[in-house]
């Protein structure tokens, strides 16, 4: 998470980022999540991935591989 933000910072791509994480707040509740779900982890696992998604061209393979294991594990991918 540390590397996509600061590859976000260094890019000039913050608000583009921020964007995406408030899309991903609006999502996370439209799907009917809620604050328990979020404390138990949820949200982590969505904002990683909307982290590696946005910030997928600058990552190393390592930390966008962290960033999109939730993914992987949902889908099967």
């Amino acid at each position: 998470m540390h590397e996509a933000s600061w590859a976000a910072h260094v890019s000039g791509r913050t608000r583009s980022l921020a964007t995406a994480q408030l899309h991903a707040v609006q999502a996370f509740l439209d799907g009917g999540f809620d604050l328990h779900d979020g404390a138990a982890g949820v949200w982590n696992a969505v904002a990683g991935c909307v982290q590696a998604c946005a910030m997928g061209d600058l990552l190393d393979e390592a930390s966008q591989a962290v960033l999109q294991a939730p993914w992987r594990r949902v889908t099967g991918a």
